[in-house]
């Protein structure tokens, strides 16, 4: 019987992996074989004839090739610079859910001391007081996010649309408190009367205008250390503008504050400062068209002189239901407030016009 060839057992014995390897091996083996025969042929005739000619046009490929495509990378989506003013954090909130309406009652003047006569009763005096009322009214937003988003993009549009929503209502609490504080009757006035040549109330702006503002408030007997300046940023930039007649340097350092952008420290240069916070809402006494009656623009006070009842909280829901059919995330937001005075001059408003 003839004995197995060892070549031939070897190569049974072989898995598919290693076959293929050595099969390679050999193959490379005989092209640098027939390589070589090519060599000896073109010395002898000086022809040669490429049989693999995907080898010498392959080029590299770049990622400046066309249709070349790299991963897309996303880094989140950034919020705006603009922040929402911080006038609704300074104020007073209140719960009122479940009230059909909420009162506050104001005392306005204190009762009176008067001489007493041997024998006689003193002069009868009492203290007086306001009402003030409170009145639910509503307010929303809506917006629509395309469920599309969630399958195609990693970013979370849904939340940025719904934290939108939530600035938004912020925004509308505020203009209520800027338009609520100025109409109050509760309220004191500083009032400026500039030149019957004035156009606007940036005539206004001297080195004196804060401290004035700062000192009319609090009556005859006090000054409140805990008020803050209400105003819109262009008064802001107004102050900072502001120059001494000597060496025209300037007369009020603004310092904001880095945790809450809208609000800082405004101080002129003989010490006397107060806080401020900006809104868009206020009227800008410097862009004020002056007339012979007297117009409102920034003002002075304590927060929590105004209260801001709020039915129910602020509520932003995302719902698939109502905009099903064209595959839509709807975001709703909405509250229900009020805003006004509750204390009699709990604010100063400043008041601006030109003589006549």
């Amino acid at each position: 019987m003839e004995a197995p060839d060892e070549e031939s057992e070897a190569e049974e014995n072989e898995d598919g992996e290693a076959r293929s390897a050595r099969r390679k091996g050999e193959k490379r083996n005989m092209n640098h074989r027939m390589d070589i025969r090519a060599a000896e042929e073109f010395k002898r005739t000086g022809k040669h004839t490429y049989k693999d000619v995907l080898s010498l046009i392959r080029a590299a490929v770049t990622s400046a090739i066309t249709g070349v495509i790299g991963p897309v990378g996303v880094a989140g989506i950034t919020d705006p610079v603009a922040p929402v003013s911080s006038m609704i954090d300074l104020v007073k909130i209140v719960d009122a859910t479940g009230m059909a309406q909420y009162k506050v009652a104001a005392l306005t003047a204190d009762a009176s001391t008067a001489a007493i006569t041997e024998g006689s009763a003193p002069t009868e005096s009492e203290p007086t007081f306001a009402a003030v009322t409170f009145t639910p009214a509503n307010y929303g937003v809506v917006g629509y996010v395309s469920k599309e988003i969630r399958k195609q993009s990693p970013l979370n549009y849904e939340e940025k649309v719904t934290e939108s929503s939530r600035r938004a209502l912020r925004r509308k609490l505020n203009a209520l408190i800027a338009a609520a504080i100025p109409a109050s009757s509760l309220d004191a006035a500083y009032e400026i009367t500039l030149a019957s040549t004035a156009t606007t109330g940036a005539a206004a702006f001297d080195a004196s205008l804060l401290s004035n503002i700062i000192l009319a408030y609090g009556g005859d007997e006090g000054v409140d250390g805990q008020a803050v300046l209400f105003l819109n940023k262009k008064d802001l930039k107004a102050f900072a503008g502001v120059r001494g007649t000597n060496e025209f340097l300037p007369v009020y350092s603004i310092i904001p504050d880095p945790n809450s952008p809208s609000t800082g420290v405004i101080k002129d240069n003989n010490g006397l400062s107060c806080r401020y916070c900006l809104s868009n809402d206020v009227t800008a006494l410097c862009d004020l068209s002056l007339t012979t009656s007297f117009k409102t623009s920034m003002f002075y006070g304590n927060p929590q002189c105004c209260e801001v009842p709020i039915w129910g909280g602020l509520d932003v829901e995302v719902n698939d239901g109502y905009k099903f059919a064209e595959g839509l995330l709807t975001v709703r937001g909405e509250i229900t407030a009020d805003a006004d005075v509750v204390a009699k001059n709990g604010f100063v408003v400043v008041k601006a016009k030109k003589g006549s």
